[in-house]
């Protein structure tokens, strides 16, 4: 099964069912190489996000894959997202990760100007996580 990754769909148009594990819902971003999907992880029952990686999104595309899930499951933080699992199905890499509910920085910065205390009081864990 391969996960379409038209980001102008809103949902996969088959059913998306990832290792037999996790379950694909909403479309929630796309980045450079990635969707990533509200999901769920059908064996401990629990919602997560799954990052899809696109076939063909440049060279090197595994070893950003890998990179990235390793650098991020070493990570412990408060301000920063728990991997849980990293695989591939049918050829797809894909890397399961916390989901984290509410908007995104790209949002509130394009909803409306923010103010300097808002700035500082996103910007003060934005930068103790980094």
């Amino acid at each position: 099964m391969t996960i379409p990754l038209d980001t102008r769909s809103s949902e996969p148009s088959q059913a998306s069912t990832l290792a037999g594990r996790y379950e694909l819902g909403e479309h929630l971003g796309a980045g450079g190489a990635a969707d990533v999907y509200r999901g769920t992880d059908l064996r401990l029952s629990r919602p997560v996000a799954v990052k899809v990686f696109r076939p063909g999104s440049g060279t090197g595309l595994k070893d950003r894959f890998e990179d990235e899930a390793v650098v991020l499951a070493r990570l412990h933080h408060p301000g920063l997202v728990t991997v849980f699992d990293v695989g591939r199905h049918e050829g797809q890499a894909f890397l399961v990760m916390q989901l984290v509910e509410g908007s995104t920085l790209r949002r509130r910065i394009t909803e409306a100007t923010m103010t300097v205390p808002a700035l500082v009081e996103l910007g003060i864990p934005l930068a103790e996580a980094l």
